[in-house]
Parts: C-alpha cells; sequence; structure tokens
C-alpha cells in the first residue's frame, strides 16, 4: 500500500468526533458516529468513556478500540 495515507494519530474530541493526522502529515477531523452501527460498536457509541479509548493499530494504519 506504498503511497497511501495512513493514520498517524488519533486523538478523541466531544461526541463520537477525532482529530487524525496522517502518515502525510495532513490533519482531519472527522465524526465517526455514521460508522459506529450494529452491535460491536455499541459501547462506544453509548459510553463516552469507552469512545475516548480509541487509538490507532500501527500496523494496520487505522483507529480501533481495546475491546
Amino acid at each position: 500500500m506504498a503511497g497511501r495515507a495512513r493514520i498517524q494519530a488519533v486523538t478523541p474530541l466531544e461526541g463520537t468526533r477525532v482529530h487524525l493526522t496522517l502518515t502525510t502529515g495532513e490533519t482531519r477531523e472527522v465524526d465517526l458516529g455514521p460508522y459506529l452501527y450494529g452491535p460491536i460498536f455499541a459501547p462506544m457509541r453509548d459510553d463516552p468513556a469507552a469512545f475516548r479509548g480509541v487509538r490507532v493499530d500501527a500496523e494496520l494504519g487505522t483507529v480501533v478500540w481495546p475491546n
């Protein structure tokens, strides 16, 4: 996947919004709410503390949660 931007850092914001830093140096603010559907994401949707557990999986280059 050479040349593709990957997520380098994530900072949780209010609600289901996050601030992303990409490997290209770009930054973006994204609302993940529309992507958190289904029962597997219920803890992140319903519990702000669980949502704030977001981190970057360095191998995958995407955001993940402990569960």
